[in-house]
């Protein structure tokens, strides 16, 4: 996509920071130029991600109540639970 950008040299932008973030707010994009040389461009933020990985904490929850009961420390189950490695026997130095 081809986009019209305005360009303000370093002076400018110094002097009238609020017209160039107006221009970018607008969603255009701002090049920076020093002696005619771009340095920097401004530009509108990336829109945000709107599918977050929630846990499914029912389903966890419900899974380290059925195990209530059979003798195994709440912390072995939810390092079972976590796909950890590095629980080992209580007193073993493995995290435990």
């Amino acid at each position: 996509m081809m986009y019209n950008m305005k360009e303000f040299n370093i002076r400018h932008v110094q002097h009238h920071l609020a017209e160039v973030l107006e221009a970018v707010e607008r969603g255009e994009k701002v090049r920076i130029t020093r002696r005619g040389n771009v340095v920097a461009q401004l530009g509108p933020p990336e829109p945000a991600s709107s599918t977050l990985a929630w846990p499914d904490s029912a389903a966890r929850f419900k899974r380290l109540t059925e195990r209530k009961g059979d003798g195994v420390p709440v912390s072995r189950i939810i390092d079972e639970d976590r796909g950890c490695r590095c629980a080992g026997p209580p007193g073993s130095g493995n995290g435990h």
